[in-house]
């Protein structure tokens, strides 16, 4: 059997017409495949891969089209801190014109819900994001696809919710990610690790995300970020009932491009530190290393870690309670 490859020919420019080449990310049937053979052909080898078949069984593929059992399953009244997301700024990047508070509403489930259902397009730039949430109440509409597995898994499944034009920020995790598309559609950017060098990590902030605001804003980036352009890009368009495989250090970035878009993601590692590419060991240095940041971080912005730090905890230590033994004011 040959073994899946990232290819290098481009398949035209990038779909919001930075100027960029885009290559293709390959495109798989669950059916075709077992978990021993996923497993084996793309997370062992650290390969993408968008799956269509994976979570056809799921009832939340017909029930989250209704927004009404959403807003009710949650409940309507449920105060929701949502996130505001421009393209101008960095994700997670705060100064003293730009601030956390600056980049927070608080409304209600149905208040954000409504919004993203009203508004297709962001307003003055802006775009309404719910991200990385986990509503129990949603949990019997869905379950770890069959791609996973569920010995690896990391705690929790997590909803993301968005309006039009909304998304994380260029960014890479230090896991494993599986993330399902249940309504509408959502542009995919991914780079590879071996890319890093192009990407321009934080040197200041949350150090998974780039100092890159607009990965599309290629007039900006050619001045500020000129190594940039060499960066692979792998685009997609991930659809209603399709799972996309990130693997751990691959760097991405989604947009919503639909109203009420949601997905949710599941988190997992295989045992091991030589999943991450570095020991487990330097992982932890590298969180002590950070926590002594975390320390210097603004209360709010110190309250987001701590979720962040929640997941990884399963793969890398226990860096939350060290971060909530260091600020009691975190909480969750």
């Amino acid at each position: 059997r040959n073994k899946p490859t990232m290819s290098t020919s481009a398949v035209g420019t990038s779909s919001q017409g930075a100027g960029t080449s885009a290559l293709p990310i390959p495109r798989i049937h669950w059916k075709d495949y077992t978990k021993e053979r996923f497993h084996a052909e793309y997370v062992v080898t650290n390969l993408p891969c968008v799956i269509e078949g994976a979570i056809d069984d799921w009832p939340a593929l017909k029930k989250w089209q209704d927004p009404e059992y959403v807003i009710n399953t949650v409940g309507a009244d449920r105060k929701m801190t949502v996130e505001l997301v421009n393209r101008k700024f960095p994700a997670y990047m705060y100064d003293d014109n730009r601030t956390y508070a600056d980049t927070r509403v608080i409304t209600t489930f149905r208040g954000f819900v409504e919004h993203c259902l009203k508004h297709t397009e962001p307003i003055n730039g802006e775009s309404w994001y719910c991200p990385q949430q986990h509503h129990s109440q949603l949990d019997a509409d869905f379950w770890p696809p069959n791609i996973v597995i569920e010995s690896k898994l990391l705690k929790k499944a997590y909803a993301w919710m968005a309006q039009v034009g909304a998304g994380p920020g260029l960014h890479l995790d230090a896991v494993d990610n599986v993330l399902c598309h249940i309504r509408g559609e959502k542009r995919i950017l991914l780079i590879p690790p071996e890319d890093t060098k192009f990407c321009y990590p934080r040197i200041e902030g949350i150090p998974n995300h780039s100092q890159i605001a607009n990965v599309d804003d290629q007039e900006t980036n050619t001045v500020k970020f000129p190594l940039f352009q060499n960066a692979r890009r792998y685009e997609t368009v991930l659809k209603t009932g399709e799972a996309l495989f990130i693997p751990a250090n691959w760097w991405h970035e989604t947009w919503a491009l639909t109203p009420f878009n949601v997905g949710v993601n599941f988190f997992f590692t295989t045992a091991g530190g030589e999943d991450f590419g570095v020991s487990l060991e330097e992982y932890d240095l590298l969180g002590l290393l950070f926590l002594e940041k975390f320390k210097k971080m603004a209360p709010l912005v110190r309250s987001h870690l701590v979720r962040y730090f929640d997941f990884v905890d399963n793969a890398l230590g226990s860096q939350s309670e060290k971060a909530k033994e260091m600020d009691p004011q975190c909480k969750k």
